[in-house]
């Protein structure tokens, strides 16, 4: 199983058919976040030809593992490598994060997510963008043949498992990746209606939550013991 690195990304993104993917990646992204101002954001993955959505009037910052390596785009926002065990971010800081390229590159994704709860503020959002594992683009050439893949219940599962409230749910990238633009425009038109289980991604928006205590006070009895050896309080 072979992830591409960062020039092998850029390289996708730079081409006919990175370009299409990446306008619809961007749609469905912006759907989810349609306007964001005066907050916090990070991304963890590949996330530089996205980050650019919420530049303006937002504080952003992209965090890349050290198997993609690093990365240089003109105009993009600063880029720094993290090890996904130990994200070199604040606790509670940031008001969102979102993943792409992200979770087929690391080991214990359970451990990134976790991170990322640490690194937001209560009640911030998280949106995952990963493979779909019966996706078509898994056999053709793209960023994730052949790559580590997820199911919705397993992203689900890790999202509950760290204390995440998955919120919105989502798919994208319908068409059978190749060069050929009119090919992808055609399928991804008859994709939508007749292959939504096949598609390219998965996403998945989800909610830092802060769990308090549950439960009613429990009245304890007083013991047997008490009742005959403790002494009572002095009375006036």
């Amino acid at each position: 199983m072979r992830n591409m690195n960062a020039d092998e990304l850029k390289a996708f993104y730079e081409s006919g058919l990175g370009k299409f993917a990446c306008r619809k990646l961007r749609a469905r992204i912006t759907s989810f976040w349609p306007e964001i101002a005066n907050e916090k954001i990070f991304g963890f993955g590949f996330t530089l030809p996205y980050l650019p959505l919420f530049s303006y009037g937002n504080k952003v910052i992209a965090l890349t593992p050290e198997n993609i390596g690093p990365v240089k785009i003109e105009d993009a926002s600063a880029s720094v490598i993290a090890d996904p065990t130990s994200l070199p971010l604040g606790n509670e800081f940031f008001d969102r994060a979102i993943i792409i390229h992200g979770l087929e590159h690391v080991q214990i994704p359970e451990k990134l997510i976790e991170e990322i709860w640490r690194a937001l503020k209560p009640d911030g959002k998280l949106l995952i963008i990963a493979p779909n594992e019966n996706g078509v683009w898994l056999r053709k050439a793209s960023p994730f043949y052949k790559t580590k893949a997820y199911s919705r219940l397993k992203l689900t599962e890790y999202l509950y498992f760290n204390k995440f409230f998955v919120t919105r749910f989502g798919r994208a990238l319908f068409f059978v990746p190749t060069r050929f633009r009119i090919i992808n425009r055609i399928s991804e038109f008859f994709g939508r209606i007749f292959l939504r289980p096949f598609c390219g991604v998965l996403i998945i928006e989800a909610e830092k939550r802060i769990f308090a205590p549950g439960g009613r006070p429990i009245k304890i009895p007083v013991s047997i013991w008490d009742r005959l050896f403790k002494p009572k309080a002095a009375t006036a």
